[in-house]
């Protein structure tokens, strides 16, 4: 299983579109944007071969055409994960209770957000299916009292 299936993918931005954080974070976000086009490529020509070779029935969800036309269920949801590139940029300092966060998909819209130096920025990748505790998605905060040192 990969970490970065329950943990986000993560960027500390200090000097905005300058910054050689945010070029590796350009590299990867590429990256997915290439995983994404072939995977639907893949997709889709897997439903087309299934289409023309078989009457698919009535009603069937696409995930029992997938697996009708030889993907596996779990390569057909790797298929689906990929086909998201949601990306979630906060601020870095001074903000709280979801002030001055952004969640989009698009780069152009990522480097606007970040040109302004006023603040480092944080962008993390969406987590499509995060960890869940009970059907809630829960955070762990740990706190210390030292008495002396």
């Amino acid at each position: 299983k990969d970490v970065f299936d329950i943990v986000p993918l993560t960027f500390h931005i200090k000097k905005g579109r300058v910054d050689p954080t945010f070029e590796r974070f350009k590299q990867v976000y590429k990256k997915y944007e290439q995983n994404i086009k072939i995977m639907e490529k893949k997709l889709s020509a897997e439903m087309k071969d299934f289409d023309s070779s078989q009457e698919a029935a009535e009603g069937e969800s696409e995930e029992g055409k997938a697996i009708k036309s030889g993907i596996s269920k779990a390569e057909y949801k790797n298929m689906l994960k990929y086909r998201r590139n949601v990306w979630i940029i906060k601020p870095g300092e001074n903000t709280n209770r979801g002030n001055g966060i952004l969640i989009t998909t698009e780069l152009r819209e990522i480097e606007r957000y970040i040109s302004s130096a006023a603040h480092t920025y944080i962008i993390q990748k969406y987590i499509e299916k995060p960890l869940l505790f009970e059907k809630r998605k829960f955070d762990i905060r740990c706190f210390a009292l030292l008495t002396s040192v």
